[in-house]
């Protein structure tokens, strides 16, 4: 006799759709904490009667390092957001991937704020880029072992190699940029733009797999 029971009925069936919820309103929070210092230092700019020209200048590292951590962190949404796209059902794994992914966006609050805090040296370089490389290499992870099992896909969406592709140059470049920051301090974080080139590594993995 066929199996006439849909697989949303199916004991085993986990749909996704709450953990992409959980798993946004995550990082819309993260998003906002990184704002935090800098508003922090609102009150004693006014305390010290700076200007806003005054307060701009003096925080302009501050800025740069928001700036920074804010577009990685939503190209990292981004990445999420279209590899779940194809996810229709998820495993323990792939829950434990996804909750350990979050973890490593939340907790790069702590290196951004102490990035606007201390000098950069090779600690707060390995700190805050390497949070960065971790993060990605989880995401990478999800992204290979949702391309690993169809049986998590949409039918009629499954995942396509481009996805892996994406994510593995992201997480090389990421690699290439802690590994330069390091040996090269006196370019710090700088050493991120190195990302920009996600599109020339990506093709390089698609014709590898061709």
């Amino acid at each position: 006799m066929p199996d006439t029971v849909p697989p949303e009925f199916k004991p085993e069936f986990r749909n996704a759709e709450r953990l992409k919820f959980f798993t946004d309103a995550v990082i819309a929070i993260a998003l906002t904490l990184l704002a935090l210092p800098l508003l922090e230092s609102v009150p004693e700019a006014a305390r010290e009667k700076l200007t806003a020209a005054e307060w701009l200048e003096k925080s302009n590292g501050q800025l740069i390092g928001f700036c920074v951590s804010f577009a990685v962190v939503t190209n990292f949404w981004v990445t999420h957001h279209r590899v779940y796209e194809h996810v229709r059902s998820y495993s323990a794994a792939l829950m434990g991937l996804n909750f350990a992914w979050m973890f490593t966006i939340v907790f790069l609050q702590l290196p951004s704020a102490l990035m606007y805090a201390l000098p950069t040296d090779r600690t707060m370089i390995a700190l805050y880029i390497g949070t960065m490389l971790l993060s990605s290499t989880l995401l990478t992870g999800m992204v290979w072992y949702v391309f690993r099992h169809p049986e998590l896909q949409e039918p009629a969406n499954p995942q396509p190699w481009g996805s892996v592709a994406t994510s593995l140059a992201s997480t090389t470049l990421m690699a290439a940029a802690l590994a330069l920051a390091l040996a090269a301090p006196q370019i710090n974080y700088f050493a991120l733009f190195l990302l920009m080139l996600v599109g020339v590594v990506r093709r390089v993995f698609m014709r590898g797999r061709s």
